[in-house]
């Protein structure tokens, strides 16, 4: 019967929070939950869910948290990401959220598990370092020094290491 069918969004709801949970608690290894199996991932999924999750504001605040948590300081999974949406998305979200706490104009995110969640992700006192991540990814040169020198040792900076990469602007 229908009614014993629960709808996919009473399902991708909280498989969002769980998601954006294990990626952000779990490291490197929580990350690659959203990048193994078959084609498409979850990470490539998650680029392509519906058009309102990237416009309506509480279902941003759902889908965002889980893709900043599966990319943040993931080079391969944010090119990845990148090649169905455009990283300049989760900066405009960074931005919002960084105005919103900023604002008193009541409206705060309601307590629930979507804002103990963006929490988790985003903890406010590290939106300016995250948001530095994808800006940085952003600005790193399309084309130029794809062999950037590694003398030191080092695995270079986001610009170095996405050098040559191409990316997107879908929005």
């Amino acid at each position: 019967s229908p009614e014993a069918c629960p709808q996919p969004e009473s399902l991708l709801h909280p498989l969002l929070d769980c998601l954006a949970t294990v990626a952000s608690l779990g490291g490197p290894d929580g990350q690659a939950c959203a990048q193994s199996g078959p084609s498409p991932t979850v990470l490539q999924l998650l680029a392509r869910l519906p058009f309102r999750y990237f416009s309506e504001p509480s279902l941003r605040r759902l889908l965002f948290p889980a893709v900043i948590a599966c990319t943040l300081h993931n080079l391969p999974h944010l090119n990845i990401l990148a090649e169905d949406l455009s990283p300049r998305m989760i900066v405009a979200f960074l931005d919002s959220i960084a105005t919103a706490s900023g604002a008193d104009d009541g409206q705060q995110m309601t307590v629930d598990e979507s804002a103990r969640v963006l929490q988790l992700t985003v903890p406010q006192s590290q939106i300016g370092e995250i948001r530095q991540f994808y800006s940085d990814f952003l600005c790193a040169p399309a084309a130029a020094g794809a062999t950037a020198s590694s003398d030191s040792g080092s695995a270079g900076t986001a610009a170095e290491i996405t050098a040559g990469v191409p990316v997107l602007a879908n929005g």
